[in-house]
């Protein structure tokens, strides 16, 4: 897929490229000027599993606080995988990355990807059919598979940024004896009051029962449109004791 008239800024010595500006800017914001999680520097090199990849504005800050880390990213959004493909060929690391264009889930199979189709490479696409998009949604069928399938072995870090479907995700992992691996966990948890799933006591419950020490952020609350229904969302943060 060609893109057309791409946006593209250096930022610490990366090459990004990115479909919205106002969007770019504000992950940059959020993830590398106010960043959520502090991991000791001599963890470096880092096995990180990035779930929800989108363009990999947090697998580049993982690369520049860690530079000899590798990476195992997923992303199923089919736009968005132009962009993060670029970002990681015009930052010469494509020895660092292994890419699995599937989104993640409790079964394998197909499933519908639900986005605003207005918007070129939404970061908000989700497998759960939201109730923020109103007339703007879309739909694309991409292939699901689970995490648990691809971890083996000890994973300093695994990020979970899926919209929605985070608990689906720990429950597959939970069952199939898979959270043992996992060093630290960083999720970015979202929640309305329409298509609420797993609940954020839920989310917790199912990280401390497993030895996890868990934190988050507090749950802010906004619309996405003043007629729809509130959007919760937090950061949580969870390592093993």
């Amino acid at each position: 897929m060609k893109l057309e008239y791409p946006n593209k800024e250096h930022f610490l010595g990366f090459e990004i490229e990115f479909p919205f500006r106002p969007a770019f800017f504000g992950l940059i914001h959020e993830i590398f000027l106010k960043p959520f999680i502090r991991i000791e520097k001599d963890t470096d090199p880092m096995v990180v599993f990035d779930c929800g990849t989108n363009i990999g504005i947090r697998m580049l800050y993982f690369k520049w606080r860690y530079p000899h880390s590798q990476f195992v990213c997923f992303e199923p959004n089919p736009v968005v995988l132009e962009y993060l493909k670029r970002n990681i060929k015009n930052n010469n690391l494509s020895n660092d990355v292994t890419l699995h264009q599937v989104a993640l889930g409790k079964e394998e199979g197909e499933i519908e990807l639900f986005y605003h189709k207005n918007v070129r490479a939404s970061g908000s696409a989700s497998v759960i059919k939201p109730d923020t998009l109103g007339s703007d949604q879309t739909t694309i069928a991409v292939p699901q598979r689970r995490l648990s399938d691809y971890v083996h072995s000890s994973i300093d870090m695994i990020k979970l940024d899926i919209e929605g479907a985070e608990g689906s995700v720990l429950e597959d992992l939970r069952d199939n004896k898979k959270l043992s691996f996992i060093k630290n966990i960083i999720i970015e948890f979202h929640i309305d009051d329409v298509t609420m799933v797993y609940p954020l006591e839920d989310i917790i419950t199912i990280l401390e029962n497993d030895g996890f020490l868990v934190h988050h952020s507090p749950l802010e609350a906004f619309r996405v449109h003043t007629t729809g229904p509130i959007l919760r969302t937090c950061m949580i943060y969870g390592k093993k004791q």
